[in-house]
């Protein structure tokens, strides 16, 4: 904001701020809910992690609305249901995937390949996007 201070009134720095406000004062619920989750392996450590994207998901949701309605006059409530598809492909598909070819890009073919395959995730998380974006309660 130093270098840029009209960027406080651009939406995507207001949106930013305010998701990352609702995750920080999110957090202790998500981990005090990740910490009721009964059982052990798998299942349990499933839950966790189900239990924490949800309360980030509902900060990041309660805490953007409001300038999402300023701004473009609607609420999009279905993206908490598309994050639990759409995120989870861009953290343990794409982002890993493109990083590596990154990583490799010195040997062409095998970075190249890496790409082709993150692009697959890539082309997964736009048609979980457009699935949610077409469901009835996509917008409000």
């Amino acid at each position: 904001l130093l270098a840029t201070p009209l960027a406080r009134f651009d939406p995507s720095f207001q949106l930013t701020f305010a998701a990352v406000i609702g995750l920080l004062l999110a957090a202790p619920f998500g981990s005090r809910a990740a910490a009721l989750i009964p059982g052990d392996g798998l299942p349990r450590r499933a839950g966790r992690w189900a239990s924490r994207f949800g309360v980030a998901s509902v900060a990041a949701l309660l805490f953007t609305a409001p300038i999402a309605a300023a701004h473009f006059n609607q609420l999009a409530p279905a993206g908490l249901l598309a994050n639990f598809a759409v995120v989870p492909l861009a953290e343990m598909w794409v982002l890993p995937v493109g990083l590596s070819a990154c990583a490799l890009a010195a040997w062409e073919r095998v970075a190249g390949a890496l790409l082709f395959v993150a692009g697959w995730g890539a082309a997964a998380m736009a048609v979980a996007a457009r699935f949610f974006a077409e469901m009835g309660a996509a917008t409000a």
